[in-house]
């Protein structure tokens, strides 16, 4: 799959989401993409979040679970996602949340000009979304065009609330960063020892998502200057 760019023509549902699981599914209707990018079961961090509403270019994604020397990560791709569902098909009915006080960063993120970035301030499952009037009035102009409203799941699908024993998804510079953190702890223990080139590597990739976290080549780049396995832990979308 391609880097994710999302448009102003896209629908993104944005806010703080769950899934409770079990057999709750809602239709899809035709005419539709889904484009749901980590897995059920995960917390979706600011950053991709922020990249979907603003229209900015995703090329990494991972998912980072444990703690310490016992964190791994795992690229999404190798997990087949990001996953796109073409209506008419049957898919998981997430729950969407109000945004709280994440609302201000969203809507800082929401380029001017037209969008359909959608929030609420109550909880609303996804049947409901699709069936919105401005939803359904998009979805039936693409069906009479004969293309496909691509919509966006741009928020978690965490089992409830409670998120801190979860996997968390994060996007470029910092997918590359952490990618390669989790790495160099994998072979100090493997070897019983410190490598100073990977440790190096990863704290310079660290540094450099911390001055653009969007800038997954800048990553890189900083941690190839040390040492280039280290630098190459995530995979392109």
């Amino acid at each position: 799959m391609a880097a994710i760019t999302t448009t102003s023509n896209d629908v993104i549902f944005c806010g703080h989401g769950t899934y409770p699981g079990g057999a709750d599914i809602c239709d899809l209707p035709a005419g539709t993409e889904f484009w749901i990018t980590q897995p059920v079961g995960s917390v979706m961090t600011d950053g991709p979040v922020s990249a979907l509403v603003g229209n900015r270019v995703i090329d990494r994604l991972t998912m980072q679970w444990g703690k310490g020397e016992d964190q791994q990560v795992d690229d999404l791709p190798d997990l087949g996602l990001p996953q796109v569902l073409t209506g008419p098909a049957r898919i998981p009915n997430l729950i969407l949340h109000d945004l709280g006080t994440l609302l201000p960063l969203i809507q800082a993120a929401t380029p001017r000009g037209p969008h359909h970035v959608i929030t609420v301030t109550e909880d609303t499952d996804l049947r409901t979304l699709l069936a919105r009037p401005d939803v359904q009035a998009l979805t039936r102009a693409h069906v009479q065009a004969g293309t496909r409203l691509r919509i966006f799941w741009a928020t978690c699908t965490a089992p409830d609330a409670n998120q801190d024993n979860l996997p968390w998804v994060f996007h470029n510079a910092k997918a590359v960063a952490f990618a390669a953190v989790a790495y160099v702890f994998a072979q100090n223990k493997a070897h019983g020892r410190t490598d100073p080139r990977t440790e190096a590597a990863a704290n310079a990739a660290l540094d450099a998502a911390k001055q653009n976290p969007d800038d997954t080549a800048a990553a890189i780049a900083a941690a190839a200057a040390h040492d280039a396995t280290t630098a190459n832990q995530t995979k392109a979308l």
